[in-house]
């Protein structure tokens, strides 16, 4: 009455150049010079935006116990690459704005 135990072995046989379109860089920072309501970004949840092959949806939403504090999750695919990522929102006080 154990695990059932598989093993899979795979071969290599060709490779392709996959185009990127963004290739290794880093995600940049933006600032908004102005200021956001804390709805303006808890309606971002669920803001799909799409172009062509790629995609890019804002899934969820966290606001933190302190003020001015906000974690996203999203997702993007790029035809038929796909990545989860997280964006960090915070106001920034110093420079009047998020």
């Amino acid at each position: 009455m154990g695990r059932h135990t598989y093993r899979l072995t795979a071969r290599k046989i060709k490779s392709s150049t996959i185009h990127r379109l963004l290739e290794d860089t880093a995600m940049p920072h933006v600032f908004v010079n102005r200021e956001l309501r804390e709805t303006d970004i808890e309606n971002l949840v669920e803001n799909k935006q799409q172009q062509q092959k790629q995609m890019f949806i804002v899934k969820e939403g966290y606001r933190a116990i302190e003020d001015g504090k906000f974690l996203l999750r999203v997702i993007a695919r790029d035809a038929d690459y796909q990545q989860t990522f997280w964006v960090a929102v915070k106001r920034e006080s110093s420079r009047r704005g998020w």
